[in-house]
């Protein structure tokens, strides 16, 4: 006569993770804000400084993409409408990467937060369809 002990101490096992895996989901949305409101008040003490060498950073690149730009096309003899048309696209791609620059933070932020307040609150992944 063969036992089965062992298989009905698994299934005991798993049904006791069960119950203990919800009763503690109550109290991990608290810990989960609780950790995440230290992370935040940890970050904002170093944004205000790696934005300013950021930006600093960014307008020094953009002058010389600028000036090698400029240097490039009067070495081709480009005309007017052709510099004002390179000028044109160069504002509107500089403006888009300083906007990211200016809110990346707020972004990364808000992605964070709700990434781990989305986790602690459903405790599973949902695939977007």
């Amino acid at each position: 006569m063969r036992t089965r002990c062992p298989e009905v101490i698994v299934y005991v096992v798993i049904i006791l993770l069960a119950f203990v895996g919800s009763a503690h989901a109550a109290n991990s949305s608290a810990i989960v804000d609780t950790i995440l409101g230290k992370y935040q008040n940890a970050g904002q003490a170093w944004v205000g400084a790696l934005k300013n060498a950021a930006t600093s950073m960014f307008w020094i690149l953009a002058t010389i993409s600028l000036s090698w730009t400029c240097i490039s096309m009067a070495i081709k003899h480009a005309e007017m409408g052709e510099f004002f048309a390179e000028l044109c696209r160069f504002v509107m791609f500089t403006g888009l990467f300083f906007w990211l620059l200016t809110n990346g933070p707020e972004f990364g932020n808000y992605v964070a937060l709700e990434s781990w307040r989305g986790r602690s609150r459903n405790r599973q992944f949902v695939l977007p369809r």
